[in-house]
């Protein structure tokens, strides 16, 4: 009950300050007796205000209206005091005090205060001052708040279930790696160890022989066990005991990240720090000076667009906005998909700078204090709202983690040396095998030459020989017909 009537005092106080235009630049402070309404006696003073667009505090407005006057948190707490406590009810003689707007072309605090010393202006607004060391000592500086802290935003993370699930999955992706590597690197070892006296399960070719090295090395690992590939040399088998020990740790890890994504979808983590992150910041105020307090590399943006547009496609790695600003524009919708991640607490006071002619206004608002800073509670309770909070998993592990990082250089290393032998090591098997297959051909060409040749040479003789028979008997015959001749005179 009591914020609704805080609300509804905020809201009258904001419709009588609308009665008095309140405009956005220069005041001159002038002295004129005139009768009031009442017959008594006023003074009209000028002033001459300069601001810059900061909204809540101070900005046009949006709906196209012929109303170019600012509207906001200070003139809605400060305008209804100045006019009604410190004007009307000034005693012994009322004041009237009216606004000149000097515009809002200023695109930092230290042109409003350029144009205060200049003599051109009496009220400039927003400025923000440190509490305990002012920058601009020479002007009267009016608190209207504390400054409620800096929003560092980014974008906003998926919370359904399946999307987490990949998510993490993906983001495990150097823990799969390094199982992956390492089932090869045990796989080509065991193919190494059990070759010789195995050769049916473990083929003696580097390469077929390490794929049946790395079948048994991921069955053994996932505790499947299929049975088709078991070892039999008593190397083999001590070396097949460290591996299914050290396999059933690798894979309980890799599957334990994936069973935390799901445990631990509403866990909410914030980043320890922002140092060094590339952030977005809304001109080159309070924001800005807050981004290098905390060791970021501010880039500097004029419109919230744009700024919102450079977080959602990653330009930089978010951005960080005044509170009531993000709170603001948060009402008005233009912050969806963001998500507030680390608020940051700032030391600055939020006010006005009056010149130095203005003592005698400034010093009626510090007696009205408690009243000012009462409409101002009333007003920024509907700026207290906050981003509803992002789901972030949890990374175990990831590319970052120093561990995971050497294991990956480690066992990649050693996958690479041990395809390289084994590469090699099928060369020169295959070259040898090829000698040995060469070696065999010309042993049996040179057998089958040497048979020809000794055939040859045995019908050779032989036909010596039937010759030489063949002459003796020609021999003998002819000596027979010479007898029968001889005998037959």
């Amino acid at each position: 009950m009591r914020n609704w009537i805080s609300v509804l005092k905020a809201v009258i106080a904001t419709l009588f300050a609308t009665s008095f235009p309140l405009t956005g630049a220069e005041d001159i402070t002038t002295g004129t007796d005139d009768m009031d309404s009442r017959g008594k006696n006023s003074t009209i003073r000028l002033l001459r205000v300069a601001w810059l667009s900061k909204p809540p505090y101070l900005m046009l407005s949006e709906n196209n209206s012929l109303d170019e006057l600012p509207y906001g948190l200070l003139k809605d707490t400060l305008a209804p005091y100045i006019v009604v406590n410190c004007g009307r009810s000034h005693k012994p003689q009322s004041i009237t005090y009216t606004f000149e707007d000097k515009g809002n072309n200023f695109r930092s605090e230290s042109e409003l205060v350029e144009i205060l010393r200049r003599n051109e202006a009496d009220v400039v607004a927003p400025i923000f001052e440190i509490p305990d060391d002012r920058q601009y000592k020479e002007f009267h500086f009016v608190k209207v708040d504390s400054y409620p802290g800096t929003d560092f935003i980014t974008t906003d993370q998926e919370t359904k279930a399946l999307k987490v699930v990949l998510s993490a999955i993906f983001e495990s992706w150097p823990l799969l790696v390094v199982a992956v590597n390492f089932t090869a690197i045990t796989g080509i070892i065991m193919w190494a160890l059990d070759k010789h006296c195995n050769s049916e399960e473990f083929s003696p070719s580097f390469i077929k022989g390490s794929g049946d090295g790395i079948w048994w090395s991921f069955i053994s690992m996932t505790t499947v066990g299929y049975g088709d590939k078991v070892p039999k040399s008593m190397a083999a088998r001590i070396f097949s005991i460290f591996w299914i020990l050290i396999g059933i740790v690798v894979m309980t890890l890799f599957m334990a990240n994936i069973t935390s994504a799901l445990t631990t979808v509403t866990l909410e983590t914030e980043p320890a720090s922002i140092s060094n992150l590339k952030v977005a910041v809304l001109g080159n105020g309070t924001e800005y000076q807050h981004a290098l307090h905390e060791g970021t590399h501010p880039e500097v943006y004029h419109k919230i667009d744009d700024m919102i547009q450079s977080v959602r496609t990653q330009e930089v790695n978010g951005m960080l906005l005044d509170h009531y600003t993000a709170s603001h524009f948060q009402l008005k919708g233009k912050l969806e998909s963001l998500v507030t991640v680390k608020k940051l607490e700032f030391r600055r006071d939020i006010g006005v700078l009056f010149s130095k002619e203005s003592y005698k206004l400034v010093n009626c608002l510090k007696l009205i204090r408690a009243n000012i800073w009462r409409s101002v509670k009333a007003v920024t309770e509907t700026l207290q709202q906050t981003q509803p909070k992002s789901v972030k998993i949890v990374r175990l592990f990831n590319e970052s983690n120093r561990v995971i990082k050497f294991s990956i250089y480690i066992s990649f290393g050693i996958l690479l040396t041990l395809m390289i032998m084994g590469v090699i090591w099928e060369i020169k098997r295959k070259k040898a095998r090829s000698l040995k297959i060469k070696g065999k051909h010309e042993l049996a060409e040179e057998g089958s030459f040497a048979t020809k040749a000794s055939t040859r040479l045995s019908i050779n003789n032989n036909l010596e020989a039937a010759r030489e028979l063949l002459l003796q008997m020609q021999e003998r015959f002819n000596n027979l017909e010479a007898e029968v001749n001889n005998f037959s005179a």
